[in-house]
């Protein structure tokens, strides 16, 4: 059986939080051999993040750090000593691809940068994942989720006209940075082993938010209007209260709206001038709000979703994950993938994105618990005896 597309990459990750470890996952689903080097005593900082069972924090059973690290093996190591220097330019010798996410002036001070990994490994290929990038005077900034969702444009988009701009839902512009970044350690992986030269690639996360929204930028450079919250309220794009929730729906054509107004009984709208042409249903987009929402009133979301899509009408029921995990269509495509975790018992999580028809997806080890792995590697893979082992661990290296 095939063990996967990418079963002859070896991965070195050096990266934590969210979207460093959300792009090496992937890359071990579909079959890399992934060493997670992790601090020690600290580890990941995904360790601290929750859901934890019954709310009680603990490292080894962060739900997010489960979620995010199935298929690893994790090693600790101290790279402010000289031992864990050494010790990391082994598992460089050994590694086709090393993916960072610290900021460039950690990189540098811990020697991470392209330049000097590279030393150790004349065929490798780096990814390093910041905020900004390597370069440019904002590439020492912090950032989160919501910085980067404002500075990429993203929440200009989001709320209502007249109230501020919001948020992306969750964490949602570090996990687009880590699939990005998933799509370009595969290519820099493959430039580096066709050359047989090493080469580098740099992700700044607040470029992959810029870039999930072209047509903001187009519009302006093309006609100078910036597009903002409120530009396309119902019934071009529009939430709608039902019963149980929510309903969306997105008229795009003339077709659309046509055979929107006759689901809902609307049909005295297309003899109304008002609602003739797009601008003028955007004008009294209160109004078809109140007429929609009344249209609905006594049915739930999931009937609605299948009344509207059964219309040819564009409809989507709000979800919450409680829908999310009871999804006919999902749970008929065997989405949802379950692992056995030590701390957690039997997860159920998210599964395969993309299905490779001659290549399988799979979950073949749980998250590991901090330096659960260090003799195996150390011993293993870098050689080292297990007194070694012992001294290393008494001086803080590891």
């Amino acid at each position: 059986m095939n063990d996967g597309a990418l079963s002859h990459v070896r991965v070195l990750d050096l990266t934590q939080h969210l979207a460093g470890p959300f792009c090496t996952k992937l890359l071990g689903e579909y079959g890399a051999e992934v060493i997670k080097v992790e601090r020690p005593g600290l580890g990941d900082v995904a360790r601290r993040l929750g859901p934890f069972p019954g709310d009680r924090p603990n490292s080894e059973a962060s739900g997010r750090f489960v979620y995010l690290n199935a298929n690893k093996r994790s090693v600790t190591l101290n790279l402010k000593t000289a031992s864990g220097q050494a010790i990391l330019r082994e598992l460089v010798r050994w590694a086709d691809l090393a993916i960072t996410s610290h900021p460039p002036r950690v990189l540098e001070r811990l020697g991470l940068e392209h330049a000097t990994l590279a030393k150790a490994n004349r065929r490798l290929a780096t990814l390093s994942i910041t905020n900004f990038g390597l370069t440019g005077p904002y590439r020492d900034y912090r950032a989160d989720h919501m910085v980067l969702c404002a500075l990429g444009g993203w929440a200009q988009y989001l709320g209502q006209s007249d109230r501020p701009p919001l948020q992306a839902g969750l964490d949602l512009a570090l996990q687009v940075g880590g699939l990005q970044a998933a799509s370009a350690a595969i290519g820099v992986y493959r430039l580096a082993q066709e050359t047989g030269r090493p080469h580098s690639a740099d992700l700044s996360l607040m470029e992959t938010v810029v870039h999930m929204l072209p047509a903001s930028a187009l519009r302006y450079a093309m006609t100078g209007v910036i597009e903002t919250r409120g530009m396309y309220p119902f019934p071009s794009q529009g939430i709608l209260r039902c019963d149980d929730g929510y309903l969306g729906v997105n008229t795009l054509t003339e077709n659309h709206w046509e055979l929107m107004c006759q689901w809902m009984g609307l049909t005295d709208l297309l003899d109304d001038e008002r609602f003739a042409v797009a601008t003028g249903r955007w004008e009294h987009t209160g109004e078809l709000r109140k007429r929609a929402e009344a249209s609905i009133a006594g049915k739930g979301k999931h009937e609605l979703f299948h009344e509207g899509q059964s219309w040819r009408v564009a409809t989507g029921l709000v979800s919450t994950a409680e829908d999310i995990l009871k999804s006919d269509q999902l749970r008929d495509r065997d989405y949802f993938a379950r692992v056995d975790h030590p701390a957690l018992g039997g997860v159920e999580q998210p599964g395969a994105p993309v299905r490779m028809t001659e290549s399988p997806w799979r979950l073949r080890s749980p998250a590991p618990a901090l330096g659960e792995h260090n003799a195996e590697v150390y011993c293993g893979l870098v050689g080292l005896s297990p007194a070694e082992l012992v001294t290393l661990r008494e001086q803080g290296a590891i």
